[in-house]
């Protein structure tokens, strides 16, 4: 049987509030803005992380962290070799999008199956066999 509507007959019986969020920001600049223009300038996408997980815990941790930013993070960090900080940023993100998970609601983002999350799980994995070679030498 269809059911006509914008709402799944599953979700139907949820009612979605209306919610404010706050805007993750660097220095009153929303982060959408400065994602083009920085995308090459790692200084900016690790404040911008830093912005989204403040963001994420302002919100009661009901608003996932943009994946972006700690994708392009962990892209420009592998460029310049610096696993630990690669490790600490990716590690960052997953914290975060846990705690998102337990939270999330049946009408909430599925952040977790974005293939940002392969994507930085893959660089993670690989931080930690370089930071493993460096320290076995």
């Amino acid at each position: 049987m269809k059911r006509s509507g914008t709402i799944p007959l599953d979700l139907a019986i949820y009612t979605i509030e209306t919610m404010e969020f706050k805007q993750a920001d660097v220095e009153g600049v929303p982060t959408y803005e400065l994602a083009e223009q920085g995308k090459d300038d790692l200084d900016l996408m690790l404040t911008c992380c830093e912005s989204e997980i403040k963001a994420f815990k302002d919100n009661n941790e009901e608003l996932a962290p943009a994946p972006f930013y700690f994708e392009r993070a962990t892209i420009l960090l592998k460029k310049e070799k610096k696993w630990e900080e690669l490790i600490k940023v990716a590690e960052q993100y997953f914290s975060a999008i846990e705690e998102y998970k337990k939270k999330a609601k049946p009408y909430s983002a599925k952040v977790w199956l974005s293939p940002h999350q392969e994507t930085i799980m893959k660089r993670l994995d690989l931080a930690y066999s370089r930071l493993k070679k460096e320290v076995d030498k």
